[in-house]
């Protein structure tokens, strides 16, 4: 009976291992906390995701902003999707494109094109604390690393987080003083394996993150870590009702949260 209590110790040590988030800087996420982040931008069928008029207007509101930056042919632009499908209904990819041919294109049928990363952050310019999410199919070092080197220029406050715990490696390894979140969820695309690694912290063991952001569903998990001291995310409401109260702070859409800076 003693060597099950032991094996059945040792397992739960063991998880609790691989889920562990950093704990050292956590005090330096919790300011991040006190603000809700407009989830790419504060955006519209008028001011499209992730393009400087919506990113503009969400600074104006005094919002955090949530955005996604990637690597382009020669640069980093601010763009979710590897390919130009939903946003401009090209058959292309966004890193076979120069900054100046993606600035070129118009998305999501308005007159708003693709920004540069150096262009959203003049707009920005420390106004608001930045949720900068690095998106990477490949490469995921490379991205990392050209991102850093630009956010190593920026004088604003900003927050890096990936769902690739390889990015967050390349932090952990590179730039350990960078404050890094692991994004997770339950139906992250890929193999069952991968779903469940995710869904359940694992990949923690490789990014040691500061802070967790978790999909709105939530998880028991993060309910854990974020009662022993984690800053948690939650992405991306559309409800104000959806928060669950083991988040700290919000990524949303479609509704003007009441958590933004004081004036």
């Amino acid at each position: 009976m003693r060597k099950f209590v032991k094996i059945g110790i040792g397992i739960v040590l063991g998880i609790l291992w691989l889920q562990k988030p950093r704990f050292r800087f956590r005090k330096r996420v919790k300011p991040f906390t006190r603000v809700d982040y407009a989830h790419r931008g504060l955006h519209s069928k008028e001011l499209p995701e992730n393009t400087k008029a919506a990113l503009k207007r969400a600074v104006e509101e005094g919002y955090g902003i949530e955005m996604d930056v990637r690597l382009c042919k020669d640069g980093l632009v601010i763009h979710h999707d590897k390919d130009l499908q939903r946003s401009a209904g090209l058959d292309l990819m966004v890193e076979d494109l120069t900054l100046e041919e993606l600035a070129q294109i118009k998305v999501f049928g308005s007159e708003e094109t693709i920004s540069s990363l150096e262009e959203i952050l003049e707009v920005i310019d420390g106004k608001i604390p930045l949720l900068l999410e690095i998106k990477s199919d490949s490469c995921h070092f490379r991205a990392a690393e050209e991102v850093q080197k630009r956010m190593d220029q920026y004088q604003g406050d900003y927050l890096i987080e990936s769902f690739q715990p390889q990015i967050l490696f390349w932090y952990r390894l590179h730039r350990p003083q960078v404050l890094r979140g692991q994004l997770s969820e339950r139906k992250i695309p890929g193999n069952k394996f991968r779903r469940w690694i995710m869904a359940h912290l694992f990949v923690n063991a490789i990014s040691r993150p500061d802070f967790l952001a978790y999909e709105k569903a939530g998880s028991l998990w993060v309910q854990l870590w974020r009662s022993l001291g984690t800053p948690t995310f939650v992405y991306t409401l559309r409800d104000p009702q959806e928060q669950k109260k083991y988040f700290d702070a919000c990524i949303f859409e479609e509704y003007l949260s009441t958590r933004r800076l004081e004036d």
